[in-house]
């Protein structure tokens, strides 16, 4: 199902660590998630971006925030994106300026519920 220009596209964006220390070894806990934290630089700069680029952009939770955009946003912003798919995508960072791009460690889309409005 191809989505209307109307829907509304959102996505959580994950910020990298400000530590290379953390790697992908330590997990997120309470304990933890100061390490995890991104550099306030970097956060900065990416809901910058992305808020020229026309997406909806959210405060920052732990790691992550979200965005909102029309489908063809997210198409001209994240290359490979597919309205049509129905499950989890993880976009592609490649079309994004390389300061942006370094800062982030995942953008993706979730799955939608499996109940509500067009969901039996």
């Amino acid at each position: 199902m191809q989505l209307d220009e109307a829907e509304q596209v959102v996505a959580l964006v994950v910020l990298r660590p400000e530590s290379d220390a953390v790697g992908g070894q330590d997990p997120i806990t309470a304990e933890t998630l100061d390490r995890h934290l991104p550099a306030p630089d970097d956060l900065g700069d990416v809901q910058a971006f992305l808020a020229e680029a026309g997406f909806r952009v959210s405060s920052a939770v732990g790691v992550a925030f979200s965005i909102v955009g029309s489908p063809s946003l997210v198409q001209q912003t994240f290359p490979g994106f597919d309205p049509a798919a129905r499950g989890e995508q993880e976009l592609s960072l490649d079309a994004l300026p390389p300061r942006v791009a370094a800062a982030l460690r995942a953008v993706v889309i979730e799955a939608p519920p499996d109940f509500g409005p067009g969901n039996p």
